[in-house]
């Protein structure tokens, strides 16, 4: 960008010498045609309109070059814009080198979705079946409660008709 900016620079500067030059340039052609109104001689008016006539040309020649330069400096830019869209193109959707398909941006980032997805589907099985052995230890553990409270109950309820039957037979 910095040499860009300096040749961009450079082509300002040398507009702004070309057109002092070119100003007075035509600022001498232009005084010299009010010459030619007072000149009798044929010889010396096309002496004088030839050089007038070669000095037009000079001035239209440096504007012609100057023209094609910028038309070459132009065609270069668009063959390097195109170069850098395909390249770009290339980048972004893959290409093909000598045989071989290298991935692209596109490619790049479709792997790593699937790499990404793969192991995140990974993590969630795991998950899930830490949540399934978590699940099946509290039902096995809250069986193993209710069953303790139905053996509480049951000699609970065993004590009780024990007793019940050691006061009755007192009671005869």
């Amino acid at each position: 960008r910095i040499v860009e900016e300096n040749n961009r620079l450079d082509r300002y500067e040398a507009l702004q010498i070309e057109a002092v030059t070119s100003g007075r340039k035509n600022a001498a052609i232009e005084m010299k045609w009010a010459d030619l109104l007072n000149m009798d001689i044929p010889q010396e008016l096309n002496d004088t309109l030839q050089f007038q006539k070669n000095a037009c040309n000079q001035i239209i020649e440096t504007k012609d070059r100057r023209i094609r330069d910028f038309q070459t400096e132009l065609k270069n830019k668009d063959e390097e814009y195109v170069k850098m869209l395909k390249q770009q193109a290339a980048d972004i959707g893959g290409e093909t080198r000598g045989g071989k398909v290298s991935p692209g941006i596109i490619g790049k980032m479709r792997e790593q979705y699937h790499t990404l997805r793969r192991h995140y589907e990974h993590q969630l099985e795991e998950i899930e079946a830490a949540f399934e052995a978590e699940r099946a230890e509290h039902l096995r553990k809250n069986k193993e409660d209710i069953e303790e409270l139905f053996e509480k109950r049951r000699h609970m309820e065993e004590s009780e008709f024990l007793e019940k039957r050691q006061e009755r037979e007192r009671g005869f």
